[in-house]
């Protein structure tokens, strides 16, 4: 598998690779977890109609519910990452407005009041659509996600990178520590290999050979 090439060293602990359409392979993957103990999920799919929000909800439903040491009630969910392809949203607002409303897990009609208030406020299209996957993000966490745009190497944001924890801690560490690291990344890391990335899709193209995951993964500086 293209993942355990990536790895390089054998894992020093147990490790299950599933390889599966996505819902299945989170079905399966969240048979192996434990709601009381920490989990951490990464969803990071090639497009956003890959990520719809039922997926998303599954893997936040897998709460676990207990009593601290101090007696107080306490509901852990799993801490998550999602790439949200807002380029991608952005085209279909008004071309495709199901996939949008695939991707918030909302109908329409309760997704474009809300999106026309935020424009109307002075925001653009990417961020109304950032403001509401965060807000129902935030109604199951009650914390506020940590949201990082991420560029591609023409400058315009790709993607938005998305963290979410129930845990104040977790939610204190990506706003104040996280956060300013990941543009660092940005600017010392990503940017020069996303120009690589490219160089290398433009070659490619013009000797006819297609785009794929596994061409991707050659690209990657690295490996």
């Amino acid at each position: 598998m293209a993942i355990q090439g990536q790895l390089g060293e054998p894992s020093p602990f147990p490790v299950d690779y599933l390889s599966n359409e996505a819902t299945l392979a989170v079905r399966d993957a969240a048979r192996l977890v434990d709601p009381k103990y920490p989990s951490f999920w990464i969803l990071d799919p090639y497009s956003a109609q890959g990520l719809p929000w039922s997926l998303v909800e599954s893997i936040i439903q897998l709460k676990g519910e207990y009593t601290d040491k101090r007696g107080r009630p306490v509901v852990r969910r799993p801490e998550i990452v999602v790439t949200l392809m807002t380029e991608g949203l952005q085209r279909n607002v008004d071309k495709s407005p199901e996939s949008i409303s695939s991707t918030l897990g909302m109908p329409e009609p309760d997704w474009r009041p809300l999106f026309d208030e935020f424009l109307s406020q002075g925001a653009n299209t990417r961020q109304a659509l950032v403001y509401l996957f965060t807000e129902k993000l935030r109604g199951f966490y009650h914390q506020i996600p940590v949201a990082v745009e991420v560029p591609g190497s023409a400058g315009n944001v790709v993607y938005v990178v998305i963290y979410c924890s129930s845990s104040d801690a977790g939610t204190f560490m990506g706003h104040v520590w996280a956060k300013p690291r990941f543009s660092e990344w940005q600017r010392e890391i990503w940017r020069p290999q996303a120009k690589r990335i490219d160089k290398n899709k433009r070659i490619r193209r013009s000797e006819g050979e297609r785009a794929t995951l596994q061409r991707g993964l050659d690209d990657f500086p690295g490996r």
